[in-house]
């Protein structure tokens, strides 16, 4: 079976576990990957009951990143329930839970309830927006490589919320400077679903969150005439149609 880029992920991780930046990159992935939780019988209405095993050092839910995976392990009738990695994050350090993911390929790996329940608090960490008035913006200067690859990186997850965004040095009216993203044209209610991408892509890139400031702009503000010619930016994937951004909440536990 072809590896997937989890796989991938925690190879180069469990390849160099000193690297500090390689573990988070896996985590990163964990929290972006769709993931299928192996179940003890079928949902009942929005609750789950997942299946559990105790390697002797805590009880740990079951998930993988392919359906197969999951059908070679439990067999294909088993019952199981589909969700993102940040979700299940969510959900099982709740529970005080730990993860077997993968389990029974060469890609097995143990996760303890502590390092699920520190995933769930970085994922729920907030990125502050930016309420200062700029006085003015200019091309960005000294931004490290590695930020732009992990908010390009990041954002290409986020298929329609915006139409654009771009990275420019700001100076604000209380006399501070720094770095600012400007998204463009925000569909409604994805200000923090996009300002938390940011704050993820800085934290697992092991930068800190105050690196980049983020606002919001309308294509009919006076600002973005200065934002194209001085920002750089940063593409996002668009949808044929407008997303509804995806209020559904995750199942709860048994």
């Amino acid at each position: 079976m072809t590896e997937t880029p989890l796989d991938q992920a925690a190879s180069a991780m469990n390849a160099q576990p000193e690297d500090e930046i390689l573990r988070l990159r896996f985590f990163d992935r964990l929290a972006e990957t769709d993931l299928v939780l192996l179940l003890e019988a079928e949902p009942r209405g929005d609750v789950i009951e997942p299946m559990l095993f105790n390697p002797g050092s805590g009880a740990v839910a079951l998930a993988f990143d392919l359906e197969l995976r999951l059908a070679e392990f439990a067999g294909a009738d088993r019952a199981y329930a589909a969700m993102s990695g940040r979700r299940l994050a969510d959900l099982l350090s709740g529970a005080e839970l730990g993860l077997a993911l993968n389990l029974g390929t060469r890609a097995e790996l143990l996760l303890s309830a502590e390092e699920i329940r520190w995933l769930a608090e970085i994922l729920a960490q907030a990125l502050a927006v930016s309420e200062h008035q700029i006085r003015s913006i200019r091309v960005p200067e000294g931004v490290p490589e590695k930020i732009i690859l992990a908010l390009e990186e990041k954002l290409l997850t986020f298929t329609g919320l915006a139409s654009q965004a771009y990275l420019v040095s700001a100076e604000y009216e209380n006399d501070g400077r720094g770095h600012l993203l400007a998204f463009v044209d925000v569909v409604a209610d994805a200000e923090a679903a996009l300002a938390a991408a940011v704050r993820e892509a800085l934290t697992f890139s092991g930068l800190e969150q105050g690196s980049i400031d983020v606002t919001f702009v309308a294509s009919s503000d006076g600002v973005l005439a200065r934002l194209v010619k001085v920002g750089l930016q940063i593409d996002l994937p668009q949808a044929e149609v407008p997303r509804a951004l995806d209020r559904d909440a995750p199942p709860r536990l048994r």
